[in-house]
């Protein structure tokens, strides 16, 4: 009994994995939580079934699975970081510490399982800023670049449908260098207006647009529909210092992949060293025009 509440009240999710059965018992709350199943759906499922094929490594979980907890069967007591699937689908990342208890009659593993997204997230993003500081140095043009900021922006969030409008001031055009969409082709350039693009340069304010934030807009006339409407729109302003140089924008239109509000975060905090690396190519470009 003080071992049970011991368990039930540590912080991080605590199961025991029959090694006769293959199969989880005696979860604490925050296991049950960690995975999104109820006691009765838990105790049918064993490590392999809530985890993905592959591990981000590459490694074959089932694979990986069996040679961490021969460690702990061998006297060791692993810990490594592990891939979940949570019952909705999305993947749990996390911390796991195996140890093998001791029971007469049954060969049992407790695992301690401590919940390290948001240290993934932040370790992504920081990849993230290096990798396009560094795609700055070694692309030849703004619009390679733009390309690997897009896929530097799909490690982070959804952004299947991505694209990047840049202001010109004399001219007082918005241009698309790079547009990637589901739906729309690119877009020609044309001078700001009442589309969200526009309201995101113009406010200077990230968007995260619902279909109710959009309604909300729309009502209110400062922005007008245009283009494709998807569940989700996601725009940041990219700046030189205070001077608008553009903006940043995902979309999507499907409504089991929705943008929240940790994407708008994300994607605002990036966008600092998006128009940084964007300000310093198109200098090297005008330069290379000048001497060429």
């Amino acid at each position: 009994a003080r071992a049970r509440v011991i368990v039930e009240n540590a912080p991080e999710a605590v199961i025991m994995i029959d090694m006769d059965t293959g199969l989880f018992i005696e979860p604490n709350e925050n296991a049950l939580q960690l995975y999104g199943l109820n006691k009765s759906e838990i105790l049918k499922v064993g490590p392999a079934d809530l985890s993905p094929e592959k591990q981000p490594d590459g490694s074959i979980s089932k694979d990986l699975a069996v040679k961490k907890i021969q460690m702990a069967l061998d006297g060791d007591t692993p810990v490594f970081e592990w891939t979940h699937l949570h019952a909705k689908g999305h993947e749990v990342f996390s911390e796991v510490r195996l140890v093998q208890l001791p029971d007469a009659t049954r060969t049992l593993i407790r695992a301690s399982i401590v919940d390290i997204a948001e240290r993934k997230h932040n370790e992504l993003i920081q990849i993230a800023i290096s990798t396009i500081s560094n795609a700055a140095l070694d692309t030849s043009s703004p619009e390679e670049l733009i390309k690997r900021i897009h896929q530097v922006v799909g490690t982070l969030m959804p952004a299947d449908n991505f694209y990047i409008a840049l202001y010109e001031e004399v001219q007082d055009l918005l241009n698309f260098p790079y547009y990637v969409d589901e739906h729309d082709t690119a877009w020609a350039p044309q001078k700001p207006g009442k589309g969200l693009t526009s309201y995101v340069l113009r406010t200077g304010i990230p968007l995260l647009a619902t279909d109710k934030t959009l309604d909300a807009l729309e009502a209110t006339g400062e922005v007008a529909a245009g283009g494709s409407r998807g569940v989700d729109w996601l725009g940041v302003p990219l700046k030189v210092g205070d001077k608008p140089m553009g903006v940043m924008a995902i979309q999507s239109y499907n409504p089991e992949i929705r943008l929240t509000e940790q994407n708008r975060d994300t994607l605002a905090f990036i966008g600092s060293q998006v128009s940084s690396a964007l300000e310093n190519k198109q200098a090297e470009l005008e330069l290379r025009t000048l001497f060429s």
